[in-house]
């Protein structure tokens, strides 16, 4: 599950302490194959981005999608927004094979703000 799926949900779930059915329905699937903790994909701050990105489509009424065509672990990924690719972003596994963004969430903020503004 990567960013462009973004949920409405906090970081460890929502306020009651639930998590949402994309994340439960992840970690059954790892569970299920015996693959490490399931965490959505962050920034390097530990934020997690389908957070900061529905924050940001909310603010400022658009669709932002993270997206690799063609390319080859590991590879940058493009940040689309409104169907145009806005920059790129560098991108690792950590050691649960869940994505990392070489960015923090205030510079992603930044530079969705400049493209938008």
């Amino acid at each position: 599950m990567d960013a462009d799926e973004t949920p409405a949900d906090g970081p460890r779930g929502a306020e009651d302490g639930t998590k949402p059915d994309w994340w439960r329905r992840n970690e059954r699937d790892r569970d299920r194959m015996d693959l490490p903790a399931y965490e959505p994909s962050q920034f390097e701050d530990g934020t997690y981005a389908h957070q900061v990105v529905s924050d940001l489509e909310s603010t400022y009424g658009c669709s932002i999608t993270f997206l690799g065509l063609n390319v080859q672990y590991p590879d940058s990924w493009a940040v689309w927004i409104d169907g145009e690719r806005a920059f790129t972003v560098e991108r690792s596994r950590n050691e649960n094979g869940n994505t990392v963004y070489h960015v923090d969430a205030e510079e992603f903020r930044d530079r969705v703000a400049e493209t938008v503004e």
